[in-house]
């Protein structure tokens, strides 16, 4: 994925060990996996919009934290994002496809409150 994109994800603060991290949370529970990222992790991540390359992101890493970002240290991040359906994909598409299928398909429909709902 050159152009990686996050879904609109939940992204709040948290303390984890005495550290700061950042807590992403899927609002439509497609993935039921919470991700914790320490905030130089959170920084690569928030340039995940579609329009930023790879390369773009290894250089505004570099002009905010003067270190070289490793392609292989991104691509680590891709796979754990996608793994877990948080980037646009086709993968994150067809995880959708099916929950809407299982919920047509459902002879009763429960209420949908947040993640409890489904």
């Amino acid at each position: 994925m050159d152009y990686p994109k996050l879904r609109s994800v939940n992204a709040f603060p948290a303390e984890m060990s005495g550290q700061t991290v950042l807590c992403l949370q899927d609002p439509l529970a497609i993935s039921e996996k919470s991700l914790f990222l320490p905030v130089p992790v959170y920084f690569i991540v928030s340039l995940f919009d579609g329009q930023h390359s790879l390369l773009d992101i290894q250089a505004e890493y570099m002009r905010r934290f003067g270190e070289f970002l490793f392609t292989d240290r991104i691509q680590e991040i891709v796979t754990l994002l996608e793994e877990n359906l948080y980037l646009e994909s086709d993968r994150f598409r067809e995880a959708l496809r099916e929950r809407e299928e299982q919920f047509k398909k459902a002879p009763i429909r429960g209420p949908f409150l947040g993640r409890e709902g489904l």
